[in-house]
C-alpha cells in the first residue's frame, strides 16, 4: 500500500512538472513570435529611415544644383 501512495506522489510530481515545462513552452513560444514580430517591424522602420534620408539628401542636392544656375529673366 505504501508503494502506491508513493508511486502516486511521484507521478502528481511529474505531472505537475510537466504542466510546468508545458506553460513555460508556451510562454517562450509567444516571447519568440513578439520578438520575430518586433524584429520584422524594426526592420521595416530603420528600411524607412533610410529611404527616408535618402529621398532628403536627393531633395537637398537638387535644391542646391537649382540655386547656383543663373535665375532667368522673363522680358
Amino acid at each position: 500500500m505504501q508503494g502506491l501512495v508513493q508511486a502516486m506522489q511521484t507521478q502528481a510530481h511529474t505531472q505537475a512538472a510537466l504542466q510546468a515545462q508545458l506553460e513555460a513552452q508556451i510562454c517562450l513560444d509567444g516571447a519568440y513570435e513578439r520578438l520575430a514580430f518586433n524584429h520584422r517591424t524594426l526592420d521595416e522602420a530603420l528600411s524607412a529611415a533610410c529611404r527616408q534620408e535618402g529621398e532628403m539628401e536627393q531633395y537637398l542636392e537638387e535644391k542646391k544644383a537649382s540655386q547656383k544656375r543663373p535665375a532667368t529673366t522673363f522680358q
